[in-house]
């Protein structure tokens, strides 16, 4: 009876022994997938982002080839090709007087 309970001692001890090494294991295994769930996360933004500026990429070509297609197929390309583009300048009186005068304010008062 007393080996019995010898016995029955070194396989409990084994069985502790299993179980402590078990949930080492367990818990190692717990932060390497939080870290590896971190990576993917950080992955998945980084995706996004890439594909939001293709995305846009997209659409700027597309809106160039839109206008380059409207410039070839317009009655006016040789214009717009070879045309310069300018712009009126104000006349000096109407530049002057605009310039002198300052907005006016309305009597709004301050709420307290």
């Amino acid at each position: 009876m007393n080996v019995k309970m010898t016995e029955f001692r070194k396989e409990l001890d084994l069985e502790r022994e299993l179980n402590s090494q078990l949930q080492e294991n367990q818990a190692a295994l717990r932060a390497q997938l939080s870290k590896l769930e971190t990576g993917l996360k950080q992955k998945e933004e980084l995706h996004e982002r890439e594909k939001q500026s293709l995305q846009e990429q997209i659409q700027d070509l597309m809106f160039h080839i839109q206008s380059k297609e409207a410039i070839e197929n317009s009655p006016y390309k040789g214009e717009i090709v070879d045309g310069q583009l300018q712009t009126a300048s104000p006349s000096p009186s109407t530049s002057s007087s605009r310039a002198d005068q300052t907005p006016k304010k309305r009597g709004h008062k301050k709420k307290k």
